[in-house]
Order: C-alpha cells, then structure tokens, then sequence
C-alpha cells in the first residue's frame, strides 16, 4: 500500500488524477462504519462537541454514538420512509453527526444546506430535492429562520414536517417502539449537497454510502491521521471539506 509520502512525491503523467489502486474500495455502508469502530474502540470518545474553554461541552464514547444514532434512526423512520429526504439547515452542531448517522441507519436521504442562505435559497433546494423533512435552527447571524421557513413551506407541497433543533430531544424521544431498520446498502444514496450555484442554480450532487466512507478513509490517510487520531473539524458540516 502506498504511503502518504508515496502520494506527494507522485509525477503525474496525464492531465486527471488516476484512479486509486493500491487497495480495494471499502464496501460498508456509514451505519456499519460506525459499528465497526464502536466495536473496536467501545469507550473512547467519539464525538466531543467544540466549544470556547469553559463552556460546557457534551461529548459521546463510540458507544454512546451509536446508541444515540440508533434512537434518531427509529425517530426518523417513526416520522418518514426510507429513501425520502431529510433536511438539515443549520449552522456546526453535534446533532448534524446525530441526524447524518441517524439518517444512514434509517435509509433517509439526508440534505445538507447551507445556514447562509436566505428564503430563495432555501426554497429552491427543498424544493428541488423534494425534502419531506427539515430540522432548522432559530436563528443565524440576524437572520430569523423559522419566519424564512413559513413564508416559503407554501410553495413546498413534499415538505411534511419542520423539526426545530432546539426540539431535537423531544423528536427523538417520539420514536414509537419497534421500529424496523431497513437493509442498506454501500451503493444506496445517503447525502445529497447542493454546489455553490456561482454559475446559476444550485445543483445537487447525490453521494452513496461507498462513496463516502472511501472518500474519507483515503482523505484522512492521506492527511496522516493515524488510528487512534484526534481530528478536529473547522469546516462547516454542510461542506463537501466536512463531510470528507
């Protein structure tokens, strides 16, 4: 297997990156990534919620992780079907890891947008990805997103249900009993990220669970981010460098 070093020292000779060959493609879906680390490392931290020094900050072992993704999996699915689309408009939180992982387990669909946009925006990819659910924040930098959403949810006949974030824990909580986890597959689509649109509209790029799980184990490797790592992520969850 080529090392990171092997990468940066690379001369190309045609004018595309080739397609990586030294090992084959992990073929697991997000939901059995996350199994598979919890089983190896059951109770180290898994997600620690970034905050100024002093702040309370809550933080998940990899087992509580995946029970925490389990619940929001069966609260979804108590509210929406596999396959659909599940949006999510708000700036870096932990429950944007909650709902991803949630979403994966569930076999939903879940969008991510850009907190920045306004009315328009936000109106145009609801609609355009045909979202049938969508957990927003209050409010971002003045803008009140609650009032963006009513003044659009007309013209949005797909979109059943607005689920504030700030009611993330009761919506959890609504998950009815039993609820039954579908079969997911590594070529199932997972996420759906809309481009920037700097040359027109928007456009929504599908992504599948094979697509993302290599996409990051060949990113981080490439970084040298070794097992065991601390990572820590500065980039806004709605962005292909997050999600990567």
């Amino acid at each position: 297997m080529a090392s990171s070093t092997d990468y940066r020292h690379r001369t190309l000779t045609e004018s595309y990156w080739p397609a990586e060959t030294t090992r084959p493609l992990l073929e697991w879906t997000l939901g059995e990534a996350l199994r598979r680390a919890t089983d190896a490392a059951t109770d180290r931290d898994a997600l620690v919620e970034g905050l100024p020094d002093g702040e309370p900050h809550r933080r998940w072992t990899y087992t509580e992780l995946l029970s925490a993704a389990e619940h929001v999996a069966d609260a979804l699915l108590t509210h929406f079907r596999p396959g659909e689309r599940v949006a999510v408009w708000a700036a870096n939180t932990p429950e944007w890891q909650l709902i991803f992982y949630g979403c994966a387990l569930a076999g939903i669909v879940m969008v991510t947008i850009n907190p920045a946009y306004k009315a328009g925006e936000l109106e145009y990819v609801l609609g355009k990805a045909e979202v049938a659910g969508l957990f927003t924040m209050d409010a971002y930098r003045g803008l009140d997103a609650q009032a963006a959403v009513g003044s659009v949810r007309a013209s949005l006949p797909a979109l059943r249900q607005v689920i504030r974030l700030a009611d993330f824990d009761a919506f959890v909580q609504s998950a009815r009993r039993g609820a039954v986890r579908p079969e997911v597959s590594p070529g199932d689509a997972c996420v759906i990220m809309f481009t920037s649109g700097t040359t027109g509209r928007q456009k929504g790029v599908i992504f599948n669970h094979r697509g993302i799980i290599n996409m990051a184990n060949f990113t981080q490797e490439r970084g040298g981010l070794a097992i065991g790592g601390v990572y820590v992520n500065p980039m806004p969850m709605f962005h292909i460098g997050a999600l990567g």
